[in-house]
């Protein structure tokens, strides 16, 4: 939830170099405004990490903070990467796909 709440979801191993297809994929534990998400992080099709955040922002996304694609413009995904603001990306997106699907 921006700067107002974190909730970390690691993976155990970093992600090797190389080409990889990650996918994030989050569904609402309760279907209701600001109600906890499941998440599921995947790499190459394998399960790497999953998690619930708690309580999911209730409004569509403000002007504070958006969707950065390479980088984060706006407050950092972690806390542990925040004196290296804008944390660039050092490598290559080949695509990005963001599929709404309701489940």
């Amino acid at each position: 939830m921006f700067e107002i709440s974190r909730t970390p979801i690691r993976a155990k191993n970093r992600i090797s170099p190389g080409k990889a297809t990650i996918e994030v994929i989050t569904k609402y534990a309760e279907k209701r405004p600001a109600g906890p998400l499941d998440i599921v992080i995947k790499m190459n099709g394998k399960e790497v990490a999953a998690g619930r955040v708690p309580v999911s922002v209730p409004l569509g996304f403000t002007a504070n903070d958006c969707l950065d694609i390479g980088m984060d413009l706006g407050s950092p995904v972690s806390v542990d990467y925040f004196d290296n603001a804008p944390f660039k990306l050092n490598g290559t997106i080949e695509e990005m796909r963001v599929n709404y699907i309701d489940q």
